[in-house]
């Protein structure tokens, strides 16, 4: 991230995948195995919270716009 982390969390069926958020308003997914990132989002906006849904691919944020 280009400005600070504000969250990490791991899919609940899939322990390879992990997300994270930052105040640089983007939404980065992971492969943990191979070290890699494997999607990124710009939310146009300061990412302060994420998790995932039960089906373990839907991701809910919250930002602070």
């Amino acid at each position: 991230h280009a400005a600070p982390a504000t969250g990490i969390r791991f899919s609940p069926y899939n322990h390879l995948l992990m997300c994270t958020t930052g105040l640089d308003g983007a939404l980065k997914f992971f492969d943990v195995q191979d070290r890699a990132m494997v999607k990124e989002v710009d939310c146009g906006a300061p990412v302060t919270a994420v998790s995932f849904m039960d089906d373990g691919v839907t991701v809910a944020i919250g930002t602070s716009d």
